[in-house]
């Protein structure tokens, strides 16, 4: 058997590692072409078929299109939240004396009820966070298994290479020397045979390479649906552990001074009679009116910065799912 000297080695070969080097030896010694080429590297290309297939379900599985939905959800919540609601601003003189006498219970019950919603719909943007998360983990194990197939592949394509110089170049002439030496009736059918071999190795090693081509297409594929995932839990982040607490704190001072200045206004009205009452009261009030303006203006800033969040971070998921469907159908064509 040739010790595949450097007459031997590919371009392929030489971009091994020592260790695939010495593997790739290996598997050129142990191939039989006598007994035919159709199984050499069959299990990997068998392994990368169901892995194409594992990685599309990931993508077709993706937690995405969820996070979208949720963020739509929440942007609909603060629709329902108007910052001058809070400010107690007078539409006209008699509407002091016309307004409903459950306004104010109604005005907190509502922004409790859309509390409530909100604190749900926050809930479920983390576990969506945490799902684009793991995909992320998973898919960064399929991205290694890629790489760990297409190292083999390589692995196996040098070999095959070897093997096809070692059999054009020694084996096949030193057989048709022997069948040229004691032609016979049936020596043009064992030529033809030998030519049969080296078109079925040829074929072996492109089968090869066309799955090498595979692995190779699918790394970035992945890596691209990685950053997708990784920006858009980014944003929902930011959305719901930046923006979405100073929203919070915002509305809690707003609906705090919001019952003060009422229970001042009632308080004025009860108690008319005693004077100390009436000025602690009036401080109150004016209290309120000097700092309801200027809350209310930060307020509005602060739900208007948390509506443009929100919104970025929809046509963010809008802009990734493309880009994930591209991957999608650049990974299915691979799969076929």
């Amino acid at each position: 058997m040739t010790n595949y000297s450097l007459q031997h080695v590919s371009e392929t070969f030489q971009e091994l590692t020592g260790h695939q080097q010495q593997r790739a030896i290996e598997l050129a010694r142990e191939m039989n072409l006598g007994k035919g080429t159709i199984d050499f590297g069959q299990d990997v290309q068998e392994q990368i078929r169901t892995f194409s297939h594992t990685i599309l379900e990931q993508v077709k599985n993706s937690n995405m299109s969820s996070a979208g939905m949720i963020m739509n959800e929440l942007l609909e919540n603060l629709e329902h939240i108007d910052p001058d609601e809070l400010s107690h601003k007078r539409k006209g003189f008699f509407s002091k004396w016309f307004r409903k006498g459950d306004t104010v219970h109604a005005t907190l019950s509502k922004y409790q009820k859309i509390g409530a919603q909100m604190e749900k719909t926050t809930v479920r943007l983390r576990r969506s966070r945490e799902s684009l998360l793991h995909d992320n983990e998973v898919l960064e194990q399929l991205y290694h298994q890629n790489e760990m197939y297409y190292e083999e592949l390589c692995t196996l394509i040098a070999a095959g290479e070897m093997k096809k110089v070692e059999w054009l170049e020694e084996t096949l002439p030193s057989l048709r020397a022997e069948l040229e030496q004691t032609a016979n009736d049936l020596t043009p059918q064992k030529i033809q045979d030998l030519d049969d071999v080296t078109e079925q190795l040829d074929q072996r090693l492109y089968d090869l390479q066309v799955s090498q081509q595979i692995a190779m297409q699918t790394a970035p594929q992945i890596r691209m649906i990685q950053k997708a995932n990784q920006t858009l839990a980014e944003s929902i982040e930011s959305s719901i552990l930046t923006t979405l607490p100073i929203w919070k704190h915002q509305i809690a001072i707003a609906l705090s001074q919001y019952k003060q200045k009422e229970a001042g206004q009632s308080q004025h009205k009860l108690n008319r009679r005693t004077d100390e009452l009436f000025k602690r009261t009036a401080h109150l009030y004016q209290t309120g009116t000097h700092s309801n303006p200027a809350l209310n203006q930060t307020l509005q800033e602060t739900q208007q910065d948390f509506v443009d969040q929100i919104r970025k971070t929809i046509q963010l998921q809008l802009t990734e799912t493309e880009q994930r469907q591209v991957a999608e159908q650049t990974l299915s064509s691979l799969s076929e």
